[in-house]
C-alpha cells in the first residue's frame, strides 16, 4: 500500500511539474510573438515616419529609357494611372504595381527600376524586337510581329521595316502572347539562321516564309527567287542553296526557282 501511495503522490508532482513547463512554455512563445509585433509596428511606423510621409522623398524626376520606340509621354501616362506621378512619395508604391503595368504591354521584354534617392525614379525598358511580320492583323488593324522567341506583340503604325512575312499560320495566340508551334519554330529559326551568318544574310534575303506545305518550307526572297526548302538539315541545305546561286548567277544564269528537297539542289531559269 505505501508503495502505492508514493507511486501516486509521485505521478501527482510530475504532472503538476508537467502544466508550469506547459504554462510557461506558453508565455514565452505568447511574449515572444508580442515582441515580433511591436517590432512589425516599428517597422511600419518608421517605414511611414521616414520614408513614406518625408517630403524629402517626393517624386521629382523619372528618368526613362527604352531599346525601342516607346515615347516618354506614354509610359508617363501608364504610371499616372497608377498614381505614379511628380510629387508622389518614392515608397508610397511597389516596383511590382509599374511591372504589372508595364510589363504587361506585349512589347516589352523586360524592365528594370530603381529608386534613386532623395526624388528620382529610373526606369529601364527592354522591347521586343520583331524578326518578321505575321499575315494577320490584329482587331486594330495593325501589323504584328513577332520576335525569336516567338512572342507576338503590336508592330505599331511607325513599323515599317522590311521584315520577312511568315504565311500559313493559322492556329491562336496564348494568353501570353506567344506561338507554341513546330511549323512557326522552323521559319524563325530559318531567319535566325540567316542573320546570324553574314555569307546568308547577304544573299539570302528574305521576303517571304511559307509553311503550309507539310513536305517543304516555301522561301521567296526579294529578287523574288524562290526556294524549296526541306524541313530538316536546315543550315547545311541553307549553306548549299546560297552557294549554289551564288555561282550560278556568276555564270550569268538567271535563277527562278531552287529546289533543295532531294538530295541534290535543283536550279530552275
Amino acid at each position: 500500500m505505501k508503495n502505492k501511495v508514493r507511486i501516486r503522490i509521485k505521478s501527482k508532482k510530475e504532472k503538476a511539474i508537467l502544466y508550469r513547463r506547459i504554462i510557461s512554455t506558453i508565455i514565452i512563445l505568447a511574449l515572444i510573438f508580442y515582441l515580433f509585433f511591436l517590432f512589425f509596428k516599428g517597422f511600419v511606423w518608421s517605414k511611414n515616419k521616414f520614408f513614406k510621409n518625408n517630403s524629402n522623398f517626393e517624386l521629382q524626376h523619372i528618368y526613362y529609357e527604352s531599346s525601342g520606340n516607346l515615347s516618354e509621354n506614354f509610359i508617363r501616362e501608364q504610371l499616372a494611372t497608377i498614381g505614379i506621378t511628380n510629387g508622389a512619395n518614392l515608397f508610397a508604391f511597389s516596383f511590382n504595381q509599374i511591372e504589372e503595368k508595364i510589363g504587361s504591354l506585349s512589347y516589352v521584354k523586360n524592365l528594370y527600376i530603381t529608386r534613386d534617392l532623395p526624388n528620382a525614379l529610373r526606369i529601364k525598358i527592354y522591347e521586343r524586337t520583331g524578326i518578321a511580320t505575321l499575315d494577320r492583323t490584329n482587331r486594330k488593324g495593325i501589323m504584328l510581329e513577332i520576335d525569336e522567341d516567338a512572342y507576338v506583340f503590336n508592330a505599331g503604325l511607325e513599323s515599317h521595316r522590311l521584315l520577312p512575312q511568315i504565311v500559313g499560320y493559322k492556329g491562336l495566340i496564348s494568353n501570353d502572347n506567344r506561338i507554341y508551334d513546330n511549323d512557326m519554330n522552323l521559319a524563325l529559326n530559318v531567319i535566325a539562321i540567316c542573320e546570324e551568318s553574314d555569307y546568308l544574310s547577304k544573299h539570302l534575303k528574305i521576303s517571304r516564309i511559307d509553311i503550309r506545305n507539310k513536305d517543304f518550307i516555301l522561301i521567296r526572297l526579294l529578287n523574288d527567287i524562290q526556294i524549296k526548302l526541306p524541313r530538316s538539315q536546315i543550315k547545311k541545305k541553307l549553306q548549299d542553296i546560297c552557294s549554289t546561286m551564288v555561282i550560278s548567277q556568276g555564270r550569268g544564269q538567271k535563277v527562278r526557282v531552287i529546289d533543295a528537297v532531294g538530295s541534290n539542289i535543283i536550279i530552275r531559269k
